[in-house]
């Protein structure tokens, strides 16, 4: 298994802790690809929405998992709507 989470901040930090202590690979984002303190795993960057600096290969390579923690760009909850 291996698990990348966008948007590490507080929530996606407190998983990625609990998932590499069960040997889990993870790998993460926030928006300067700065190392996360005490966590030992790629860190990449990426500021969604904006799409001038996607994600490189090697960070979605071999990822069967995905959590999206990045909070909504208006600072408002919003609803999911079916299409």
């Amino acid at each position: 298994m291996k698990v990348l989470i966008l948007g590490c901040g507080y929530t996606g930090t407190h998983l990625a802790r609990y998932l590499t202590q069960q040997k889990v690979k993870v790998y993460a984002t926030n928006r300067l690809g700065k190392p996360i303190e005490g966590l030992n795993v790629p860190v990449f960057p990426f500021a969604y929405p904006d799409t001038t600096l996607p994600l490189p290969e090697e960070a979605l390579d071999g990822v069967t998992h995905v959590l999206n923690s990045i909070p909504p760009d208006d600072g408002e909850l919003t609803q999911w709507q079916p299409a």
